[in-house]
């Protein structure tokens, strides 16, 4: 009889062990510096912040890409290669709709051209 008290101890106290680190091991322990706050506070500030028909508006041909950022509240999605010599240079923005955007070109640093998708 000692023996079975034994192996069914010895069998719960391997499960529970077994249990434990299966439970740690889905837990994920994160660690932020400084600058893993900034970037994630910067991609959540971009989640909600959609252009809008009345910013769209207020853009006008030859403002500058920093103008534009104002407007908008924030920075736009490169579309073409950042590192590209061109002088010219074509951000997007996202509308609240699903596929909705607005392109902006630059040209020299100065807007030339504005469009915009399904943005209300």
């Amino acid at each position: 009889m000692g023996n079975t008290k034994k192996v069914i101890f010895n069998s719960t106290f391997v499960l529970f062990t077994c249990l434990s680190v299966g439970l740690l091991a889905g837990c994920r322990i994160e660690t932020h510096t400084e600058e893993t706050k900034v970037e994630e506070t910067k991609g959540e500030e971009q989640k909600g912040n959609f252009v809008t028909l009345e910013q769209y508006d207020l853009l006008e041909k030859g403002m500058s890409y920093e103008e534009v950022t104002d407007i908008l509240g924030a920075s736009g999605k490169p579309m073409m290669d950042e590192s590209d010599e061109s002088t010219t240079k074509i951000y997007a923005w996202d509308g609240e709709q699903s596929k909705s955007f607005i392109s902006v070109t630059f040209k020299n640093g100065k807007l030339t051209t504005k469009e915009q998708f399904g943005i209300n």
